[in-house]
């Protein structure tokens, strides 16, 4: 059996921390912290977190400031974030994703959409891993691709 993929939550509202854990919870392990500070503690003693969910806004230490901490460690920039919050301005996004944030989805956001997007980060984390660590051969596992002309795509 497998361990499952670890997912820390930061969000200042227990409520949201409990609906994301129930929503995640079966297919991952959660661990929760009620903002930034926390969540850095939590890090420091669980170095196998696969992904982090962070509300932007939260005291002590804010979501933005947590992703960009977190982007510019050695040890931990490779972990994917999510940051969820309310604000939904273009220019709230384009700070989000600044920090360095792999997706930034506004509350209240689709169940769906935000399970596909961290089941697709953490899959595509695992295949980075195994690809530099040499677990997977190139060569080995891609099918040749070939193109017939029919199939080339005109500009």
């Amino acid at each position: 059996m497998s361990e499952k993929e670890k997912i820390l939550i930061a969000d200042d509202s227990a409520m949201n921390r409990a609906i994301l854990t129930e929503m995640l919870g079966d297919g991952y392990e959660i661990l929760e912290a009620e903002n930034g500070r926390q969540a850095v503690s939590i890090m420091q003693t669980n170095v196998d977190i696969d992904l982090l969910l962070l509300d932007i806004m939260m005291p002590e230490m804010d979501g933005l400031t947590l992703c960009r901490k977190i982007k510019q460690n050695t040890n931990v920039n490779h972990v994917p974030v999510i940051l969820l919050t309310a604000k939904s301005k273009p220019e709230d996004t384009l700070e989000g994703m600044e920090t360095g944030a792999d997706a930034y989805m506004v509350k209240p956001f689709n169940t769906e959409l935000l399970k596909k997007t961290i089941a697709n980060l953490i899959a595509n984390r695992k295949l980075l891993r195994n690809k530099f660590s040499g677990a997977q051969q190139q060569e080995d596992k891609m099918e040749k691709i070939t193109m017939k002309s029919s199939d080339e795509i005109l500009m």
